[in-house]
């Protein structure tokens, strides 16, 4: 057939040009991602940490941003998302790598590329790339904005955009700063592309400008950088694959297609591809000799190469159409040939003979002009890339071996983890999150993590306080940093520990084997219990030692005699905003009560004759247990500090505390100051109370600050106003009868904190509506007030709808908040006569009649405005459900 005025394009024009197949292909990486992240087939330590630094700096971002280890750039980029949690910041982070894909398209488009699809399809096929994106690496954010700096100054002609995003790559992958380096050489010395140098400039010089206010140090880049020094003796790069006679090893895993970039024409390429050829050369021989000199902490992980992709998947566009032309001279052929044979023999097993017949068949197809076979072997070879069977290290059954039987285990064994559960994995975590037993995970931090937060994190501005903080909250669960003394831990604490040549540096042998009972011992695991550590005579006559120094330094036993019982009265903040008064008469562990006064009510709770008790909203009731404990716990705290009533055989040594020294009391740790030997800091599982503020109270040293953390997060700062000793009342606040079915009181109810929502009537599925609030509050970083349960108020006039309310703990803002339907408010207080009912919700609204009789008895008038409450416990969601009493409730005038 003739064609007439213009070419006939070959049938498979479509699937090389089309833009459509690009976005194809980024649909197929987004969905394929999709599912490896939610299988957890790609869980990974490294990715974690993007999300773990992510919520970091949305929970503080100043001191995060400004924290170069967490890569401040993606940590700001993905801090929204991580409120949904881990996997759906992966699954974005997949979205955002699949984004890449039809840009690099756009660019070999954009250089008069014959096949721009093919770079698209190295770039969505590479095996790093494909699991990369999904486990959450950061070389793979690296990666795609290589791309997108690309896109912007090829495809969108924006040097200045272009050079922007450059220059910002080196906070997001050090190791770009290579690129970035490269795009400022081109545009300094090709014509229009000047702006690049501007862009480049911009966020280095307003992120060194930023750090320097927030530092108070102009160089604070060098003194703080983003990675430590290489450490010598730690033992994770005793096995890598590190020299030059492994280089280039990484190849084949970027896309087994590489060694056909041996066919680039230096004289077919634009001024960019040129500027991209020797960029690649030149940094894969530098990133070799920083692996060599440990320059920058690099292993032999593929993912450290990926800033290679792209380049190498442009050129390889250009060497499809080199390799199938008809004049390639014999030397190319051989340089081809002795690139794949090298790639292929850096690798090990049935990879070898694969990777030298596969890409030997592409080139046997082009020396023999068979130009359609050649590139369909080409196109089929990148195809084969994430099921060939390559070491990613991305991917769990390549990392975590161990983790699936660990966890098993874990969910089998219940008796056993009912307690905090101690693991080196950083995996445990998230792996377990809708599995295990409610039980807190510690992850045990290594030398080298703790050696980066400690040196890398300013200590004069906050700053390496505030990343101690975060990592005790959020990274791998709650983390504990070295060094662990088996002291530290309760008897029976169970520890869940990886095979890991690091884990002899932080638990040694010598110490911990002796300490440890095995519990079941796997490939690549064992699960361990504490045993009672016995202390030899020395340690114990240490311990007493030490809680003598402590009563003498708080002015003797004979003055804190007088503190057997005692009055309190303190003032402060609670979550660093609401304001509160607080009263405390204390006669012994069984007998105490305390009353906290906030701007919207008060709340008293207590123990009398051991029976625990809490007072809210004019009602008393009796503790859950869960506050029992926490009530308990509380008691524990209180008199902790009136040492001549601790019983000096239970006190035992424990390890000192960043040099001071510590005694444990029962459950408690007291850390004593190294210099005044005063209590400093007492110390119960996640909660930390610091003491300070010592004054003199007839003759006693008592501390008038405490300072209250719980698991890393501040709860409240308080100060002591007044001091009595021997001066508690007999409790104050005595525990009322409960109230019985039909009782009837007329009380001033205080304001209330509630999110509530409309409904025209009373739903069917309440549970499902309920929790739906419940959910807006935890988005809200808020608490559920359990004790006070759910309220229906019913219309006031007809055709009103119903609001359904649940009650909310204090919280750092007491500012009404907005979700679309449900909202989080103060609720004035009102005068309210109650009706204590046994029954249901229908029965309830039935005792309606029985409140107006109540009001005209007391010559009482409910308010215009207020409709009757109904006021329900949560146990309404037990299974079964247990109503309890309910509150039938109107509002006064």
């Amino acid at each position: 057939m003739v064609s007439r005025g213009r070419r006939v394009e070959p049938p498979t024009s479509f699937l090389w040009r089309s833009p459509a197949v690009a976005i194809a292909l980024a649909v197929f990486y987004a969905v394929a991602g999709a599912i490896l992240v939610y299988s957890d087939y790609t869980l990974n330590n490294e990715g974690l940490l993007t999300y773990y630094w992510a919520s970091w700096a949305r929970q503080s971002f100043v001191a995060v941003f400004f924290f170069q280890k967490v890569k401040p750039v993606i940590a700001a980029l993905y801090a929204p998302i991580t409120v949904l949690g881990p996997h759906a910041t992966m699954l974005f982070h997949t979205l955002v790598a699949a984004a890449a894909v039809p840009m690099i398209a756009a660019v070999a488009r954009a250089l008069g590329q014959a096949r721009p699809n093919l770079p698209a399809a190295v770039i969505a096929l590479s095996p790093v790339y494909f699991f990369g994106g999904p486990a959450g690496v950061s070389n793979v954010d690296g990666m795609a904005g290589i791309v997108f700096s690309l896109y912007l100054l090829v495809a969108r002609r924006s040097p200045f955009a272009a050079g922007l995003v450059a220059g910002a790559l080196p906070w997001i992958r050090f190791e770009t700063a290579t690129f970035a380096a490269m795009v400022g050489l081109y545009g300094l010395f090709t014509s229009g592309q000047r702006r690049v140098i501007a862009g480049l400039a911009t966020f280095p010089l307003l992120y060194a400008i930023g750090g320097t206010i927030y530092h108070g140090d102009p160089l604070w880049i060098l003194h703080f950088p983003g990675s430590a020094p290489f450490d010598p003796a730690n033992p994770i790069f005793a096995n890598q694959r590190i020299g030059f006679r492994y280089f280039l090893a990484p190849a084949a895993i970027l896309t087994p297609a590489a060694a056909v970039a041996a066919f680039v024409r230096w004289r077919g390429l634009e001024r960019i591809e040129k500027a991209l050829l020797a960029y690649m050369v030149l940094t894969a021989l530098l990133m070799a000799v920083m692996q060599i000199t440990r320059i920058g902490n690099f292993g032999d992980a593929p993912r450290y190469m990926l800033h290679l992709l792209p380049p190498l998947a442009l050129l390889l566009g250009r060497a499809a159409t080199a390799m199938t032309s008809a004049d390639v001279s014999p030397g190319r052929w051989f340089f081809a040939l002795l690139l794949i044979v090298w790639i292929a023999t850096r690798l090990d097993g049935l990879l070898v003979p694969i990777l030298i017949a596969a890409p030997g068949a592409v080139l046997l197809c082009a020396w023999a002009r068979k130009r359609s076979l050649a590139i369909a072997g080409l196109l089929l070879l990148v195809v084969a890339g994430p099921v060939l069977p390559m070491r990613s290290t991305l991917n769990r059954d390549e990392i975590a071996r161990y983790l699936a039987p660990m966890a098993q285990w874990l969910i089998e064994h219940p008796e056993q983890s009912r307690g905090p559960i101690y693991t080196n994995s950083q995996l445990l975590h998230t792996y377990t999150r809708d599995s295990r037993p409610d039980s807190p995970i510690f992850f045990l931090a290594g030398v080298d993590t703790a050696r980066e937060v400690f040196g890398l994190a300013n200590p004069d501005n906050g700053q390496r306080a505030e990343i101690e903080r975060l990592c005790a909250v959020d990274l791998y669960g709650k983390t504990l940093m070295p060094p662990f003394d088996p002291l530290d831990f309760d008897p029976g604490s169970l520890f869940a520990l990886r095979d890991d040549p690091r884990l002899s540096r932080i638990l040694d042998p010598q110490i911990w084997d002796p300490a440890l009972q095995t519990l079941v011992e796997r490939d690549g695991f064992r699960i361990a219990s504490l045993r009672g550590v016995p202390t030899t005579p020395e340690q114990r006559a240490r311990a007493a030692g030490r809680l003598n120094d402590a009563i003498a330094a708080h002015g003797g036993s004979a003055a804190l005699a007088g503190f057997a019982q005692f009055r309190i009265v303190s003032e402060g903040t609670y979550k660093g905003a609401n304001r509160f008064r607080r009263e405390v008469n204390y006669r012994d562990d069984d007998n105490w009560s305390m009353s906290v006064e906030f701007e919207h009510g008060t709340l008293q709770m207590g123990i009398s004759n051991g029976q625990c008790w809490t007072r809210q909203h004019q009602v008393t009731k009796q503790c859950r247990d869960g506050e029992a404990e926490d009530i308990a716990l509380m008691a524990l705290h209180h008199n902790a500090w009136v040492l001549n009533q601790v019983d000096p055989d239970s006190v035992r040594p424990a390890a000192d505390v960043a040099g001071a020294p510590s005694i444990r009391a029962g459950s408690m740790r007291l850390v004593l100051d190294p210099d005044s030997h005063r209590i400093a800091e007492i110390r119960h599982g996640g909660r930390v109370e610091q003491l300070g503020d010592y004054r003199q109270v007839e003759g006693a040293w008592i501390a008038t600050r405490r300072v209250l953390t719980l698991d890393g997060v501040h709860d409240l700062d308080e100060t002591w106003i007044e001091i009595a000793p021997g001066d508690a009342s007999p409790i104050v606040w005595q525990p009322e009868p409960l109230p019985a079915d039909g009782v009837i009181t007329v009380t001033e109810d205080s304001p209330r904190i509630v999110a509530w929502t409309e409904v025209e009537q009373p739903p069917q599925d309440l549970r499902s509506l309920v929790n739906a609030l419940d959910d807006f509050v935890k988005r809200q970083d808020r608490k559920i007030s359990w004790a006070d349960g759910v309220l229906w108020q019913t219309p006031a006039r007809a055709g009103e709808p119903w609001r359904i309310a649940i009650g909310v703990e204090p919280g750092p803002t007491t500012d009404p908040l907005h979700d679309g339907a449900f909202h989080l408010e103060i609720w004035p207080a009102q005068r309210v006569l109650t009706l204590f009912h046994a029954g249901d919700f229908d029965s309830a609204l039935a005792a309606r009649q029985q409140i107006e009789s109540a009001l005209g008895e007391r010559g009482l008038t409910d308010a215009a405005a207020g409709g009757l409450q109904i006021l329900a416990p949560r146990t309404l969601f037990a299974d079964p459900p247990d109503w309890g009493l309910i509150q039938v409730r109107q509002p006064l005038e």
